[in-house]
């Protein structure tokens, strides 16, 4: 809403049993407290209406659902009391739904539920006999009528069912003859269409370089993009492969180069997805691998090393900005959101500097055995 309009007062809106209320006290999201101290004890009022089941709120920025008996923290996953979303299906799943309704920046600064009641209906907060827009009832139970050969793993929103209803798009030529169609990443055949596939990778490629967040999302939803991340992936090393070759022609003397290379992009790579996951990401059907292997396409600028004059400050403009491609694929890829965004480059930036000193140790370690087992061996 434009704050300089004369929008005063508490703005509701409906869609069945769900509302928004927005208190327009300032811009963004209206915390638990400010809203409590304009209006006192509207917000009780409301949970404990007996036609309403819950209210979410905004406590220091981060979503929590307050019920008759009890309350829950959708950010830590904390309830105290009797969990309010308990009798509104498998309460870990009804929670991460509401939480990324939470999370839309379009949503009210109270979230109103209506109560479930025991014979499966819920309360429509406009004129209407049957709704759905909320949690309770019928209306939460979504069925997919889908040919036996497709495989539908777990869903939790609507938005995922896209990915499989596109992996059928334009494959049945006829009703005599329907193609199997695979929809694991990791098939073969998976891996073999998403890199035939050149007329969509290579566009989602380039915006991957340029760092368009929308480019990353897309690729972490689509399964068929797992066989060019790989390709991505392995380009990448093939570059630094090359960069090393030129700048360390011992290592390359000896071999070494298609060995380190690999082995300091896999621990790289390896810290990335650690990261994401020590912040509550996770990796549906290899999301995260698709957003982390796009990300290299970064290393392409790499190349610019090569030119006279750059040489150093073009491999450590390169290191920058791969970090923050991976940055991005990790939090597309995962489902990061909020603070764990803002936090992904500190704590990825500690478990870098953790292996590091970790390989340095190791590295000294090794030096101290070799030297102490010279002086057992003949002619030392």
């Amino acid at each position: 809403m434009d704050m300089d309009a004369g929008n005063e007062g508490i703005h509701v809106t409906v869609s069945g049993n769900l509302a928004h209320i927005y208190v327009p006290l300032h811009h963004g999201k209206v915390d638990l407290d400010a809203i409590n101290a304009a209006y006192p004890g509207m917000v009780d009022l409301l949970v404990n209406h007996e036609g309403i089941g819950f209210v979410v709120a905004y406590d220091d920025g981060g979503p929590i659902v307050l019920g008759k008996g009890g309350a829950r923290d959708l950010e830590t996953g904390l309830v105290t009391g009797l969990d309010p979303l308990a009798t509104f299906g498998p309460p870990e799943l009804r929670a991460a739904q509401v939480q990324r309704l939470a999370s839309f920046p379009s949503a009210g600064d109270l979230i109103v539920n209506s109560a479930l009641y025991p014979d499966g209906t819920v309360a429509a907060f406009e004129e209407l006999i049957g709704n759905h827009g909320g949690l309770g009832g019928q209306q939460t139970e979504a069925f997919l009528l889908h040919p036996e050969d497709l495989h539908v793993p777990p869903t939790s929103n609507a938005t995922e069912v896209f990915a499989l209803l596109n992996g059928r798009r334009g494959l049945v030529k006829s009703a005599e003859s329907v193609p199997p169609v695979v929809t694991d990443a990791w098939s073969r055949s998976a891996l073999a269409r998403g890199l035939s596939r050149w007329r969509t990778w290579l566009p989602l490629a380039g915006g991957a370089a340029i760092l368009n967040p929308d480019a990353y999302a897309r690729v972490a939803r689509t399964p068929s993009m797992t066989g060019p991340a790989i390709l991505i992936a392995a380009l990448s090393v093939c570059v630094w492969a090359m960069l090393a070759a030129l700048r360390a022609p011992l290592l390359a003397a000896a071999g070494l180069v298609w060995f380190v290379v690999p082995a300091i992009l896999v621990v790289d790579l390896f810290v990335a997805f650690l990261t994401g996951r020590l912040l509550g990401g996770h990796s549906r059907n290899g999301s995260a691998v698709r957003g982390i292997g796009f990300a290299q396409i970064t290393s392409l600028y790499a190349l610019a090393a090569l030119a006279p004059g750059l040489g150093e400050l073009a491999l450590i403009v390169v290191l920058i900005i791969g970090f923050i491609a991976t940055w991005i694929g990790v939090v597309e890829g995962m489902g990061l959101r909020r603070w764990r965004v803002a936090v992904y480059p500190v704590v990825g930036a500690i478990l870098l500097a953790a292996v590091f000193i970790v390989s340095i140790a190791i590295r000294d370690s090794v030096g101290i055995t070799a030297q102490a087992l010279q002086r057992f061996l003949p002619g030392h």
